[in-house]
């Protein structure tokens, strides 16, 4: 049985929990099976960032003190590839121009993280069931757009 313990100011619940799926996208691996292996083969996912996705002549920086630059050209980098059909998750395509990267991977981690679980195509209790998110911190558009407008130096 699981019972909420009251002692916190936010909930927290004690009891039995299974993992029953899995969905992942990091650099250098597109599923978590691939993830898995670039850790047991000890890849290195870190590399130069390529030109098409920033230009360095506007953003970059060696001097890590020089305001609105980047000092760094290296990083983890989801590849371009990645894709997503939003008809498949009844979103309309023109919605998707404005949207954060980050909706669209966490809609097609989650699908994933169901799938995985053999969820898809069956009915299961939904009171009881949850999807627990765990985001990277990286600098989208929109945390730019939102850091921009409220960093006061």
């Amino acid at each position: 049985m699981i019972e909420p313990d009251l002692g916190h100011d936010f909930p927290v619940v004690r009891g039995d929990i299974a993992i029953v799926g899995l969905a992942c996208t990091y650099p250098g691996a597109r599923r978590a099976e691939q993830f898995w292996q670039n850790i047991i083969n000890k890849v290195d996912a870190i590399s130069d960032v390529s030109p098409e996705r920033w230009n360095p002549e506007i953003f970059y920086d060696p001097d890590p003190n020089h305001e609105d630059r980047l000092y760094s050209k290296k990083g983890g980098w989801i590849p371009d590839t990645f894709s997503f059909n939003p008809f498949k998750f009844g979103i309309p395509p023109s919605s998707i121009a404005g949207s954060e990267p980050d909706h669209t991977l966490l809609i097609r981690c989650v699908f994933e993280a169901l799938e995985d679980a053999g969820y898809l195509n069956r009915e299961f209790n939904r009171e009881r069931t949850s999807v627990t998110v765990v985001k990277g911190n990286y600098v989208g558009p929109g945390l730019m757009w939102m850091t921009l407008r409220t960093v006061v130096v």
